[in-house]
């Protein structure tokens, strides 16, 4: 099934042709004017209400905003939420496929700008100042979907918390309605900021059960490589730690007596999971070196298809 899928986005997409691009009107964010997007989108609306269901169509119409900029992406918004409901799931499934294409590509070539665009509204922001502009911006990029953020002093814009599932929920497979569930409850929770993490140890060990479970019981999801991402992440987090989320002690070099505490609780599950396996191995590791970090963890790391997040800056959300 999971071949199928790609095969039906691939062929969804190569299909396209361009000529149709001129059903939607080319939008330009330059300004970021609520009052223009707003009027931009009511137009389309009225322009397309007797815009067609089928799939093909949708397809369509929708890949024909994909070129253009973050206005792409309430226009996509409204196109599903009328026809999305009357398509089989492989179907609603492709259709995220392709709205997350637009999205993606529209916020991206928009994060590219941000700062050249907008250099005294960014500067605004940083110093705290609220006015006119700044509500402006941010009511605009609300009505696209958007939130903007702040990582390490760069600022970018993504998606809104809750913007994904409360739009695709109960309206596709169940596997991806479970998958963007999951993913909802970590965006509004968030990974890491400066390699520093957002949530304890204890979550993070939850969320790699949960991505094995999901795994388990949707073995042949489409987007299986982001969920073995999302576990492997995770499970190496809880090995490694990161640069400033440490599982040794600076000073003593020895694991930390909760880091040990919780090891030593997964391990007592025995539940068969592969991750329980792994913590169980790495936990013996540990005991032959007195719960110091081993030499030979790199080694370790590879056998089990891990690595380290020491160095590495994990995703932000």
């Amino acid at each position: 099934m999971k071949s199928l899928k790609h095969l039906f986005f691939l062929l969804a997409v190569s299909s396209y042709s361009y000529a149709n691009a001129g059903s939607v009107i080319g939008f330009t964010t330059e300004g970021l004017d609520y009052s223009a997007i707003q009027s931009k989108i009511q137009n389309y609306k009225i322009k397309n209400e007797q815009q067609k269901t089928d799939f093909s169509s949708v397809k369509n119409e929708m890949l024909s905003c994909s070129e253009f900029d973050i206005v792409s992406i309430p226009i996509a918004e409204k196109i599903i939420e009328k026809s999305i409901v009357t398509m089989n799931p492989v179907e609603q499934d492709s259709t995220y496929i392709i709205f997350n294409y637009i999205f993606y590509t529209a916020v991206n070539a928009f994060n590219d700008s941000l700062e050249l665009k907008y250099p005294d509204i960014l500067e605004k922001f940083e110093k705290g100042t609220t006015d006119q502009k700044t509500r402006e911006f941010k009511k605009c990029l609300d009505l696209c979907g958007l939130s903007l953020l702040n990582s390490e002093g760069s600022y970018y814009v993504d998606e809104k918390d809750d913007y994904y599932y409360d739009l695709f929920k109960g309206k596709v497979s169940p596997a991806l309605n479970e998958y963007l569930k999951i993913r909802n409850k970590e965006i509004k929770q968030g990974y890491s900021e400066d390699a520093d993490l957002l949530i304890g140890f204890d979550d993070l060990y939850e969320r790699v059960v949960t991505w094995e479970d999901f795994m388990a019981q949707y073995p042949d999801f489409f987007l299986l490589k982001d969920a073995e991402f999302n576990y492997t992440s995770y499970l190496s987090t809880l090995i490694t730690g990161t640069d400033n989320s440490e599982t040794f002690d600076s000073e003593t070099q020895n694991l930390y007596p909760g880091i040990k505490k919780l090891y030593e609780k997964i391990i007592s599950h025995n539940d068969g999971k592969k991750s329980t396996k792994v913590i169980s191995d790495y936990y013996e590791l540990l005991k032959e070196n007195d719960f110091k970090q081993p030499d030979n963890l790199d080694l370790f790391l590879k056998e089990n298809n891990l690595i380290s997040m020491v160095g590495i800056q994990p995703e932000t959300r």
